[in-house]
């Protein structure tokens, strides 16, 4: 399992807002300074301390309120581009202008991370062929070590996803030392989904619920969604159809994305069915 793209915007939202807030402190800091100094030389070095404490203080206060203003202004400009990229997909699904929209959000992906972030986005539109053409382009050998797990993360799940079972397994034999070394991270819970995946693609349904109740288990609300939906499809392979229902309401409270709401009604079409309806 991917974060979702929503979770993305909301993610980098939240990260600018705080990222640009200790910004202007810091640098009306060094702006407040540098003015305080300049006023001190011109004057001829005739300041005193308590003088030059007032000017700094000025200074601080008014480049901070200019800075401070700018953020928002940027902020408020961001908030308007994830609202129309959340409109056009509401109306419109995954095509062409969806991602023409969300690559002018997050910047052309002309780095490893945008990358893989990039190519997340498109496995959740169902473009898994192009997400693994995206990460191909990426100089495996320059990613630091979680960066390596994840890459091999995206490209699994795009298979899976695709129900490609022989490319699937070809990516996981590769990558099973990267995966092993994912598992034992803090927050694994989407390298447990996915292989979990892995495994109910292989009709190997056991381990499959193994792993989507080892990845609930985390407790991370972005995996919440994914791993009802995987578990219900699992019950649904088994015949635990009570199971499966449950997981259709468990899903519905916590679906966060179009994709998600598009493949819980699925599931939910498939429960229907087992029960004879």
């Amino acid at each position: 399992m991917l974060v979702s793209v929503m979770e993305l915007m909301l993610i980098s939202k939240h990260n600018s807002l705080v990222r640009n807030l200790l910004s202007s402190m810091a640098d009306s800091f060094v702006g407040g300074y540098g003015i305080m100094c300049l006023c001190w030389i011109v004057t001829g070095m005739k300041y005193n301390a308590l003088v030059c404490c007032k000017i700094y203080l000025i200074a601080y206060f008014l480049l901070l309120a200019v800075l401070v203003t700018c953020s928002v202004v940027i902020s408020v400009r961001q908030k308007n581009k994830v609202d129309d990229i959340n409109r056009h997909l509401s109306q419109f699904g995954y095509d062409d202008e969806y991602y023409r929209l969300l690559e002018n959000y997050i910047g052309e992906p002309d780095t490893p991370a945008k990358m893989m972030v990039y190519a997340s986005c498109l496995i959740e539109g169902g473009r898994y062929a192009q997400s693994r053409r995206a990460v191909e382009k990426i100089d495996f050998s320059s990613l630091p070590a979680k960066e390596q797990d994840e890459y091999f993360n995206i490209c699994l799940y795009s298979a899976v996803m695709e129900g490609n079972k022989i490319l699937a397994n070809e990516i996981y034999s590769k990558g099973r030392l990267y995966f092993e070394r994912a598992v034992t991270r803090r927050r694994c819970g989407g390298v447990q989904h996915t292989l979990g995946m892995l495994c109910l693609l292989n009709g190997n349904y056991e381990n499959a619920e193994e792993l989507f109740l080892a990845a609930f288990d985390r407790k991370d609300p972005a995996i919440c969604c994914e791993c009802c939906l995987s578990l219900g499809q699992c019950f649904i392979e088994t015949g635990k159809k009570d199971d499966a229902k449950q997981m259709c309401f468990d899903a519905a409270k916590n679906t966060q994305t179009y994709s998600q709401a598009c493949r819980l009604k699925q599931l939910m079409m498939k429960v229907e069915a087992a029960y004879g309806c």
